[in-house]
């Protein structure tokens, strides 16, 4: 998804690859309850747009997990929705040139070529699905940098998450599931 009008460019759409824009790529794999799995690569393409013209936002994020029940083969699907939110900031407020982090909304971001935009990913309601007894919830785990095209589960980072003016930034974003069962 790509939007604004490039800052190259004003008035005009211009080439896709100069406008901002979110892309995700899911993946496919197993993983046990109450450990992080990887939910996919969420990509920010962080462009200069012109005068925060036609900005996004928010965008929604829809997702679908599959948990089979391997003692009877019994499968559920669960579709959680995640809301991305997107602070996209002035690159140059106070007009002090580039690399003035104090005049950014986030002055510990990366500020180097603008000011750092910031986004949040949230679950808006809990997910949950039962097998017999047992209910199994589904939420956001995390997030961590991809290095050398791995995602490293050792640094978790924080939200809101600052990404770099005029660049990709990769990321890998988590689940984490959990169960409890149901006792009468």
């Amino acid at each position: 998804m790509r939007f604004g009008e490039a800052g190259n460019n004003p008035g005009q759409c211009g080439s896709v690859a100069n406008r901002s824009g979110f892309g995700f790529a899911g993946v496919s794999g197993s993983g046990s309850y109450a450990s992080l799995f990887e939910l996919g690569r969420f990509t920010h393409f962080n462009n200069p747009i012109w005068n925060n013209a036609n900005k996004v936002g928010t965008s929604d994020l829809e997702t679908s997990f599959q948990f089979t029940d391997l003692s009877n083969g019994t499968s559920i699907t669960l579709n959680p929705t995640y809301l991305v939110t997107l602070d996209e900031t002035p690159n140059d407020p106070g007009g002090n040139g580039y690399g003035n982090d104090s005049d950014c909304a986030y002055p510990a971001g990366p500020n180097q070529n603008g000011c750092a935009d910031a986004i949040t990913i949230t679950q808006p309601s809990p997910v949950t699905a039962t097998f017999g007894e047992t209910t199994i919830s589904i939420d956001v785990g995390g997030y961590s940098p991809v290095v050398n095209g791995q995602c490293d589960f050792n640094q978790i980072l924080p939200q809101p998450i600052l990404t770099p003016e005029g660049g990709a930034t990769e990321m890998c974003i988590y689940g984490q599931a959990s169960e409890s069962t149901l006792v009468i």
